[in-house]
């Protein structure tokens, strides 16, 4: 493992600070120690997560126990932890040894494994054999944990496990130890979360349940160290996250979280950056881009890697840190003039511009759309995944007189798409290793993309779902996997009348699983999609693409799109996406080094800008309306959340907060607009005239 403490790994002591173990039940401590005794052996080796309350409870049951934990707060095993440490499993090895000299004893691992970080997992197998003398009782949960899957960092199905621990040298020999039920849980999913999860039943366990309860025999292992490694790292899905070196890890790095897609996108910068050098701000407002679940799940997610994280709804609760010989960026994936979404976004880097803060915009999509007027961005640079996408905005709007876009002063520069980087990877994804054994019953695995939200689909989700549902009834030996869109979860209906050969995959759950999309591309043997960035990635992984036709007036350059009801004939043979299509959409010679030329292009800019640059005449304006946006959507949702609707006062207010919201969203769009436009013009007006301009402005009335 890397020493440098990345983002994408987990840290404990950030999860379990200032959490305590609940009591434990007598009965549950009962059970443990009766089972011991009947195994023939008063002795045990703890390796629980927890405190030492279980250790000490053992023992009034007369057990004589050796534990690793502390006796302060919650606490994962110390020795599973530094698994790779051989001299300290040496020192423990012969500390049991010292210890239990000529007795047997029971290794208990209760409530643990499924909280350690999946890059942890490997080495951590393998002291677990170490530290086991013939006999091992080990629990699992495959569920998320509570407070949004904070505690569960392996999210794994009960068959990958029961695989994991074959490999690690260790056989089965009872699987329904206390019946299965686990004597020992703490932060167990409940409430939504759990509900969600059994609803979709990913994993196929809701008939036999998510908890189990193993007796293990430790047997000699099959392979060597080395080999076994390599094994368990693939079967448990461990990522080598690439690694910033440099001046960039001294960079105080700023994400703004506005809209679900942006997660995805932060993903490999949060991997490959030590996560003290990272914040993330999370927008809040009255677009409601971020559902609460989400906003939740997105928390866990960070909290549990120590990144900051904090709720933003104004301009002014961001709070940048003052100028010094650290760089400061903002990073965003969504920002622009063209929707209420993405021009909130845009506030909050308007303030940042006025702090002097370099603004980078990474490409979130394709854009096919015309507009009414110009887009223009507030960003210094745009991040873009090849040519294409400026050259959109450079070329003549079907709505209006000029280009789509305003975008003088604004640099793009090709660096590909970060996350794409996994299409460098030729090896098929197994699907299995995600949601269980049952995977491999089925011939081949097509995966189907929705992106129904979008107001140009023509067609309803019952008609969509509905033709997909008769492709995967004419196709029995066939797993159909619906990735569905991040702002989409199945309904109840759609859930019901899904063929078993379907599984439903909402962004919540794959947050749960650490699965991906790059993951479910690179395991489908066909993708059939709607118009989304799913059809992309297939063309660069190189897998047959059908390209869905739901009514929609755009296109994409060099993919036919088909009917629906020809899907089961389309099915019988595929066809692999045009190479043209993907380079078109994306310079392929980026994949496998897209966060590379990132970082590259965010440290050039950086040597090349001074550390806290002066405001310049646009950007005073517009971090005025920035303010007075962001400020009035922070009070429509204040006023939205009161429980006390209709009140003649409280909604007369609330109509006219709106009216100013949209008035102010108009005004803040037409200055970048300007902003763009004036960018190149030399002499503009000092500051101080900025300044006037908008106080004149501000007097006028807004909303009537």
């Amino acid at each position: 493992m890397n020493t440098l403490r990345t983002g994408s790994h987990i840290d404990y002591a950030a999860v379990y600070s200032g959490t305590t173990a609940p009591s434990l039940s007598g009965a549950a401590v009962g059970s443990i120690a009766d089972l011991a005794k009947s195994l023939g052996t008063t002795a045990v080796v703890d390796l629980s997560a927890g405190d030492a309350t279980l250790a000490h409870c053992l023992g009034r049951f007369g057990l004589d126990v050796l534990a690793d934990v502390p006796t302060g707060g919650f606490s994962i095993p110390g020795l599973l932890l530094a698994g790779s440490d051989y001299t300290k499993l040496d020192q423990a090895v012969g500390v049991v040894q010292q210890r239990f000299p000529a007795r047997e004893f029971l290794t208990i691992c209760l409530d643990t494994l499924q909280r350690l970080d999946r890059a942890d997992l490997p080495a951590a197998l393998q002291a677990l054999h170490r530290l086991t003398g013939r006999l091992l009782l080990v629990t699992l949960d495959s569920a998320p944990s509570c407070d949004s899957n904070r505690y569960h960092a392996a999210v794994t199905p009960l068959s990958v496990w029961k695989e994991a621990l074959e490999i690690a040298g260790f056989r089965i020999v009872d699987q329904r130890v206390f019946g299965g039920v686990c004597p020992l849980r703490r932060h167990a999913a409940d409430g939504a979360t759990l509900h969600l999860w059994k609803k979709l039943d990913l994993f196929r366990e809701a008939a036999e349940g998510h908890q189990a309860c193993l007796l293990l025999e430790k047997t000699e292992p099959l392979h060597l160290p080395e080999k076994q490694q390599a094994l368990l790292r693939t079967l448990l899905r461990v990522r080598a996250p690439q690694v910033a070196t440099g001046g960039l890890l001294a960079v105080d790095w700023h994400f703004l979280l506005g809209h679900l897609q942006d997660f995805s996108m932060f993903q490999p910068f949060w991997e490959a950056l030590p996560a003290d050098r990272l914040r993330v701000w999370m927008r809040r407002g009255p677009d409601r881009m971020i559902d609460q679940a989400r906003r939740r799940a997105m928390e866990a997610w960070l909290g549990a890697r120590g990144i900051a994280h904090q709720e933003v709804w104004r301009t002014e609760d961001t709070n940048w840190g003052a100028p010094s010989a650290n760089r400061r960026l903002l990073l965003t994936a969504a920002e622009s003039s063209v929707a209420v979404s993405h021009i909130l976004t845009t506030a909050f880097v308007e303030e940042a511009n006025f702090h002097g803060i370099p603004t980078f915009l990474l490409q979130h999509g394709i854009w096919l759309e015309d507009f009414s007027n110009p887009v223009a961005f507030a960003s210094r640079e745009v991040l873009i995944w090849s040519r294409e996408h400026q050259a959109y905005f450079e070329q003549a709007s079907r709505l209006g007189s000029g280009p789509r876009g305003v975008l003088d002063g604004t640099r793009f520069t090709v660096t590909g798409c970060p996350k794409f980087d996994e299409y460098a990877r030729t090896e098929q994804f197994d699907l299995a290793t995600a949601l269980g054994s049952w995977v491999r019953a089925y011939r081949r695995i097509i995966l189907c993309t929705t992106n129904l939200n979008w107001p140009q689909h023509k067609m309803s989700k019952a008609d969509y779902y509905g033709a997909l549902f008769r492709a995967a009834s004419a196709n029995p030996e066939t797993l159909f996997v619906i990735k569905l869109h991040p702002t989409e979860e199945p309904s109840e209906e759609i859930l019901s009348s899904s063929p078993a050969n379907v599984a439903h995959l909402p962004e919540i759950a794959a947050w749960f699983a650490d699965l991906r999309t790059t993951d479910l591309v690179r395991s489908a043997d066909v993708v059939a999609s709607t118009l989304s960035t799913v059809a992309l990635e297939a063309a660069l992984a190189g897998r047959p693409l059908i390209v869905l036709d739901t009514g929609n007036r755009y296109s994409y350059e060099g993919v036919p799109a088909h009917p629906l009801e020809d899907l089961p004939q389309l099915l019988e043979h595929p066809e692999p996406a045009p190479a043209q299509f993907a380079d078109h959409y994306h310079n392929v010679a980026c994949v496998g080094s897209a966060l590379d030329m990132c970082l590259n292009a965010i440290s050039t800019t950086l040597a090349g800008t001074p550390v806290a640059a002066p405001p310049v005449r646009t950007t005073v304006l517009e971090r005025a309306l920035s303010q007075q946006l962001t400020a009035y959507a922070a009070e429509i949702e204040r006023l939205r959340a009161q429980p006390a609707p209709g009140q003649p006062v409280q909604d007369h207010r609330l109509q006219l907060m709106q009216g100013n919201l949209k008035v102010l969203e108009v005004r803040l769009a037409r200055a970048l607009e300007e902003n763009a436009r004036l960018k190149s013009v030399p002499g503009n007006p000092p500051v101080g005239a900025c300044r006037d301009e908008f106080q004149a402005e501000e007097r006028a009335p807004v909303a009537r």
